[in-house]
């Protein structure tokens, strides 16, 4: 299922500065391209050859057409070679697109030495390559070249595309990616400032300090333990509103009245111990008393939940199976959107790229900054002795 508004609300939290574009483009659906194209103004898109990839992937042909309107690639063709400055800016949009967490679906162009390039460098980069003409061949005589090149065959199609553009953006791809990433870092300040100045925040705040501002304030513990207290309230990322400076918004929404529960994802990478895992789960048990709590281990996937009501079962449990690290199949195990989620981690994996409102226990010194959520590295050694203090 394809659902075109869902998708530009989700590709406008990873790529602000194209909300400018995606109120001025008019999309239309299509059957003529296999999933879509532009000529400058209008975005052509198949809803039946969307439907066939995963979100992810219509984000990435969303992102890709409106990333060619934004950066005015069809004028900034002067002169150049059509199809090798086609092949450029593909490059290099595509690497820029899965900067913003989207990543390229099989068999479109991955050129990673073109990523933090601007397509006029990366164009002449590409036919200094002592293989262009043999590159340039293998793309014309490709059969479908859709499945590696998004179509540009309406291109400059549409001549008074330029007449009514909205403002100017960054001039190449460089200055955007830097401008776009100002932007998130923006709104992520208004995001903890909106936190901070809710009554709950302001409790917790004066309790053991601000946690927008200085997690090291503020305890792993203390944090499980308000979290607990508070009223169960989910953030709506995808339901929010940009104001008139182009800061995002994300409203509230108060769930139903619900019992708090943990849920704890282990990661059973081969670092971890039994022992330590045991010994971790005692101190969020003194903690969190008779509150339900599920726990579950993940590696490259994910084994499901199982409850834990008391000490038998923290000394019976036993990591089963061992594996690398991968934080998405963590934050995308989750089931309750209300409840406290704790991923316990020794941090060494790319970062998610979903987000995730969870507490980050990272066992070690690894440096982490998944988006969303509070990492606190702790050391081994005292979750040891507390764990015997008791």
């Amino acid at each position: 299922m394809f659902d075109l508004q869902l998708q530009i609300k989700k590709i406008l939290i990873k790529s602000p500065l194209l909300k400018p574009y995606t109120d001025w483009v008019k999309f239309v659906p299509t059957s003529i391209y296999n999933t879509g194209a532009t000529d400058g103004k209008n975005i052509y898109y198949n809803p039946d050859g969307l439907s066939r990839m995963d979100e992810l992937g219509q984000q990435f042909i969303i992102v890709h057409e409106l990333l060619h309107i934004a950066l005015n690639h069809m004028e900034r063709l002067k002169g150049r070679d059509p199809f090798a400055f086609n092949l450029a800016c593909d490059a290099v949009i595509n690497q820029m697109i899965k900067k913003m967490g989207i990543p390229i679906p099989k068999g479109y162009i991955d050129w990673p030495d073109a990523a933090g390039l601007s397509a006029e460098e990366y164009y002449e980069i590409l036919i200094n390559k002592p293989n262009f003409q043999e590159l340039m061949d293998s793309f014309a005589s490709t059969p479908n070249k859709e499945e590696v090149i998004t179509p540009h065959t309406a291109w400059g199609k549409n001549p008074e595309s330029s007449i009514d553009r909205p403002k100017k953006v960054p001039q190449d791809e460089k200055e955007f990616a830097k401008e776009n990433d100002e932007v998130k870092a923006k709104m992520a300040d208004e995001f903890f400032d909106q936190m901070s100045s809710t009554a709950e925040h302001k409790e917790l705040n004066t309790q053991v300090g601000n946690i927008g501002a200085a997690t090291s304030f503020v305890t792993w513990e203390d944090l499980l333990r308000y979290e607990l207290t508070k009223d169960r309230t989910d953030y709506d990322f995808f339901h929010g509103e940009f104001d008139e400076e182009g800061i995002w918004y994300y409203p509230y929404q108060q769930q139903k009245d619900e019992e708090a529960e943990v849920e704890i994802l282990i990661d059973s990478s081969y670092s971890v111990e039994d022992e330590l895992v045991r010994a971790f789960l005692r101190e969020v048990k003194a903690i969190i008393g008779k509150t339900k709590m599920k726990i579950g281990c993940f590696n490259d996937n994910f084994d499901g939940f199982i409850e834990i009501k008391d000490e038998v079962d923290i000394d019976n449990f036993t990591i089963t199976s061992r594996g690398g690290t991968n934080f998405d199949v963590a934050v995308n195990a989750f089931q309750s959107p209300t409840s406290v989620k704790i991923v316990f981690t020794d941090g060494y994996a790319p970062e998610p790229k979903s987000f995730c409102e969870a507490i980050w226990i990272v066992y070690s010194d690894a440096k982490i900054h998944p988006p969303g959520g509070f990492v606190y590295n702790v050391d081994p050694n005292k979750i040891h002795q507390n764990n015997r203090s008791k």
